[in-house]
């Protein structure tokens, strides 16, 4: 059964694809260097087979003419064969050995720039979740500093209302008690204006000082007395004038003079 090919999903944006193609390019080129040595031996080693191939052929072609006819020439040529065939043997082998380790070497390169292009995409998609949660974090942290400002604003205009009621019930208070008093006081004025025993406005008088003003009403004071000889007729109508009561003194009296 064919698997259902996997979706890819698109880049959004902060995300770096152009780092994870990067190192997947790095990771390919050393996969393809790798590759190229190992084919590389591997087209020296099949021309190396063919030569050894040849020279093995050659090699029996000389032995059946040493067999035949063993002159110095047809052993010298074998002799001379067969060192270049076991030349190439040896060649064959070094090569087989090469390709051994270039394979070797292969399958190290394509599994480190796996696990680094596995690394590299790991990296990038850490870094896309920290993005992607960074702007989320910014996201709720707007929407909970306008939440907590709407709270307190609230619950700041309910004390201040509750302040400004405060202050308003006093303030009424205030107003109710001088309201009070001043009618307290109109209306004992308007009954003080009604009765006529009111006094008028300003500090009492004393009551010496009422007494002497009553008593110097009651007895006409003398004229000041002229310099020189009085007429005839001024003395003659003139009346005796009574002494005028000096006005009391407040506290106490003053002591009497020793005899």
């Amino acid at each position: 059964m064919a698997r259902a090919p996997r979706k890819v999903s698109a880049s959004k944006p902060g995300s770096t694809p152009s780092r994870a193609r990067g190192t997947r390019s790095a990771a390919a080129a050393s996969a393809g260097e790798a590759q190229k040595t190992v084919a590389a031996i591997t087209k020296n080693i099949a021309a190396l087979r063919k030569k050894a191939d040849t020279a093995k052929q050659r090699v029996e072609q000389l032995k059946a003419r040493v067999d035949n006819k063993p002159t110095a020439a047809a052993k010298q040529a074998y002799a001379k064969a067969r060192t270049a065939s076991s030349e190439l043997s040896a060649q064959l082998r070094a090569a087989r050995a090469d390709l051994a380790k270039a394979k070797v070497q292969q399958r190290v390169e394509s599994a480190l720039a796996r696990l680094k292009a596995a690394e590299e995409t790991a990296a990038a998609k850490v870094r896309r979740v920290e993005e992607r949660l960074e702007k989320k974090a910014q996201a709720d942290l707007a929407k909970a500093k306008a939440a907590f400002e709407k709270k307190w604003l609230k619950a700041r205009a309910a004390v201040d209302k509750q302040k400004v009621k405060n202050v308003e019930g006093k303030a009424k208070e205030e107003l109710a008690n001088k309201r009070k008093a001043i009618k307290q006081k109109v209306s004992a004025v308007s009954a003080t204006k009604k009765t006529g025993t009111g006094r008028g406005p300003g500090r009492p008088p004393k009551a010496a000082t009422v007494a002497a003003a009553a008593s110097a009403q009651a007895t006409p004071v003398a004229a000041p007395k002229r310099r020189g000889r009085p007429p005839k007729s001024a003395q003659a109508a003139a009346p005796v004038a009574a002494p005028v009561a000096a006005p009391k003194r407040r506290g106490r009296p003053p002591k009497k003079a020793a005899e």
